[in-house]
């Protein structure tokens, strides 16, 4: 499958000072304006991870867009559960605009490098 980026994406900083992007294209934003991580944290996380009482989750994720709820996932995965993320994306960003986000300022480098891993892996490949 090609790959199509999204065109005309730009940058900017929501309420809580994390990232979010805004397609020209479709003429909408990723994340709240409120705040991408906060948005990430209270509705992906609080709301639908740490709601889940199974042991194995899966999620499907209808876009995967920067990547964040993926890194939210693995940063708050509860020791013993076991997750089957499976996520789409019809229009990938452009890993020098990935680059540029700041979700990983605050994290490890490990965690950083594994952010950037999530976008430059293999489709249609369980990892």
């Amino acid at each position: 499958m090609e790959r199509m980026s999204v065109q005309h994406t730009t940058i900017s900083t929501t309420a809580d000072g994390s990232h979010t992007l805004y397609s020209l294209q479709f003429g909408s934003t990723y994340h709240s304006d409120h705040g991408a991580i906060q948005e990430s944290e209270h509705v992906f996380i609080k709301h639908g991870l740490h709601a889940m009482r199974d042991t194995d989750i899966h999620i499907f994720e209808m876009g995967f867009g920067t990547g964040l709820n993926v890194l939210m996932t693995l940063l708050n995965q509860v020791e013993g559960t076991r997750i089957h993320y499976h996520s789409i994306e019809a229009y990938p960003v452009d890993i020098a605009v990935i680059k540029q986000l700041n979700y990983t300022h605050k994290l490890s480098n490990a965690h950083a490098e594994l952010f950037l891993k999530l976008h430059t892996l293999d489709w249609n490949v369980p990892h």
